[in-house]
Formats: structure tokens, sequence, C-alpha cells
């Protein structure tokens, strides 16, 4: 298993710096709205499963940092134009500093995504946009005719259909980024993760 040891983040938007040492079992994030919680959490789950070439191109930070008990990864913008990598993912640390130019040429995002995909096993990530319920009668209410027409059985679909599509572009392997317009997500989920401990249990007892 996985386990969170350390992550910072500084200069995140050009105006706020997180540092966190991680607790062996809960961890518990809270803070305002606006405080940077959801960028936060979507950092450390684009590190720990293989999604590093989504992370410079769309969140603006100087440095980055994250230990897990399986490997370390420091991402530092020196200045903005260049990159310098600092890693350890079992095999001894390794750094090296490029531009951004040759940091997409020679793709080493993506062989650092195999690398930490070995190593990082598996991980669920529910988002604050993953669900978009339709029971709260005061906003059915307040939003009147478009409410009704977004419920329309052509846009659902069309919204779930996206939702799923951003979930498989997302998710990487075991790692799971779970989004949808409805609870469906967490049925299909929770009735996999069954079938797979029954499945686990079988094969068990047929060994004893």
């Amino acid at each position: 298993m996985i386990k969170l040891k350390y992550f910072k983040v500084v200069g995140l938007y050009h105006k706020m710096n997180f540092e966190f040492k991680f607790n062996d079992d809960l961890n518990i994030l809270t803070g305002k709205n606006g405080a940077g919680k959801t960028t936060v959490l979507r950092l450390i789950w684009y590190l720990i499963s293989g999604n590093l070439e989504k992370i410079i191109p769309a969140i603006d930070f100087e440095e980055l940092e994250i230990e897990t008990n399986r490997f370390m990864l420091k991402v530092s913008r020196q200045p903005k134009t260049r990159l310098n990598l600092i890693w350890n993912v079992g095999n001894g640390k390794q750094t090296k500093t490029l531009s951004m130019a040759q940091y997409e040429d020679e793709k080493i995002s993506q062989m650092l995504n195999q690398e930490i995909i070995k190593v990082s096993q598996s991980s669920l990530f529910f988002p604050t946009f993953r669900r978009i319920e339709g029971t709260d009668k005061p906003l059915k209410k307040e939003m009147g005719e478009l409410y009704e027409a977004f419920l329309q059985e052509k846009i659902y679909h069309g919204l779930e259909n996206a939702f799923s599509d951003l979930s498989n572009y997302l998710s990487m392997g075991t790692h799971q980024f779970v989004t949808s317009i409805s609870t469906d997500d967490i049925t299909r989920l929770l009735t996999k993760q069954y079938a797979d401990i029954s499945e686990r249990i079988n094969q068990l007892q047929n060994e004893l």
C-alpha cells in the first residue's frame, strides 16, 4: 500500500504555499472555499497516479515536492522556462535540469509516470464536482425551467458520457479518477470491489 509521507507546494498560483506531513492512518484537510484544498488534492493524485504531464501546463507553481513510502519527486521552475527535477523511484536519487521544450521533447514525464505507476499500486480520487444531485428542492424551484431542461434524458446522458470519458482519460491503471452525475459510479465501484474480494476468498478456500 502506498502511504503519503510529505507534500509541499510553493507559489501555487503565485499566492499560496502548503506543506503537509501525513499521519499513517487518517488525514483531514479543512479550509474555507477557495483556500486551495481541491487543487492540493488534485496535485497529490496527479503525482501518485502517473499523470505528471497534466501538472505543468495546467497548474502554476514554483516548487512541488512529494514523498511516499515508494518514491519521492521534486519539481522546481528555475525560472519559469526551465525545470529542475529530482526523483527517486527505488533506484537511487536522480537529477535533471532542462528547458520546457526539452521536457516535452524528451518525454521525461512519460518515463517518470511509468516508473511511479509500477510502485504506487492503486488509488481512488473523488473530486468535489463528481456528482450533480437532483434532490435539492429549493434549488429545483429556483432554477425553474432551466433545471427541468437540464434533466431531459438526452442532456443527462450526454453529461454522464462526458464525465465517463473524463474519468477514463485521467485514470491510469488501478489509479481511478471517479466521477459521475449520479451515485452510479459508487455502486459500480463497490460491486467490482466485492466481486474481486469474493473471487480472492474462493481461491483461498480452494487452496486449503
